[in-house]
């Protein structure tokens, strides 16, 4: 019975990485599969095809854009206090809480455990502007997949007054009950990601004129992807094809696995 338990476990996981692989790989393909235009490329196939049709409105295309970042009115990151477009903020208080639990015997033990609790947490973005060399392009970000820079990733320790980073402040002593013992906060953690004004960024998705102006947005199959990041298209392709590379492996490994302990499980009964 051991043997087929750990074969039936072996088959799930290799089912699950196996599927994961595909799922990666399919990605990496469909970057490859792509193709790159510049602004004035699509310009000149959005009025080409309202031309045709007789009115603006009908075009789309899955493409890849690249270029910088610009907006007249960006966002101000909560912690960085940078220009951006898109921020994530996640502020996470790191406590240590002592209890008491009683043994078979009924004798209380004094144990600790640590305990996290989010303070502040945000996601925040705006439409922008790409700009390439030939012209701009606005960029929606609804429902894209954003990969951004992480600009901050520090751990404060408590000292039990009041704390502040950036345009974020929080006061401990208005939260915990005076004189408690039984929770003591160890420190802070801050961390934040965003895409500023001024940074290159890669974009994959339709293009469309839908809305009565040109703009990359979500596209109209489920299944194709939207993604925008500061990456390379270049640095994007390889990190997905070694991570494909590495679930392709796991799969294979756990699936040959899950065949050798039925093997094992139909030789001796166990």
């Amino acid at each position: 019975m051991p043997f087929l338990v750990i074969g039936a476990i072996a088959f799930i996981i290799a089912g699950i990485v196996l599927r994961q692989w595909r799922s990666t790989l399919g990605d990496s393909r469909a970057m490859l599969a792509a193709e790159t235009y510049n602004v004035s490329n699509l310009e000149e196939l959005s009025r080409a095809i309202a031309d045709e049709l007789g009115s603006a409105g009908s075009f789309r295309q899955t493409a890849e854009v690249k270029g910088i970042i610009h907006c007249e009115q960006p966002l101000m990151s909560e912690l960085s206090q940078r220009h951006c477009v898109y921020s994530r903020t996640n502020v996470i208080e790191q406590c240590e809480h002592t209890y008491y639990e009683e043994d078979g015997e009924g004798n209380s033990e004094r144990k600790t455990r640590e305990e996290s609790n989010t303070l502040a947490e945000s996601d925040l973005k705006i439409d922008f502007q790409l700009e390439d060399d030939t012209g701009t392009i606005q960029i929606s970000l609804d429902g894209a997949e954003i990969d951004a820079i992480e600009v901050v990733d520090r751990f404060e320790v408590s000292r039990g007054e009041s704390i502040s980073f950036g345009g974020f402040s929080f006061d401990p002593t208005n939260r915990l009950p005076v004189g408690t013992d039984s929770k003591r906060i160890l420190g802070y953690q801050f961390n934040e990601w965003i895409l500023p004004v001024g940074q290159y960024v890669y974009v994959l998705g339709e293009v469309s004129d839908s809305d009565g102006i040109l703009k990359v947005q979500k596209p109209s199959n489920p299944g194709d992807r939207f993604l925008i990041t500061y990456k390379t298209e270049e640095q994007l392709t390889q990190h997905k094809q070694s991570v494909a590379r590495k679930q392709q492996i796991g799969g294979f490994v756990a699936f040959a696995v899950g065949v050798v302990c039925v093997i094992a499980w139909l030789m001796t009964g166990n």
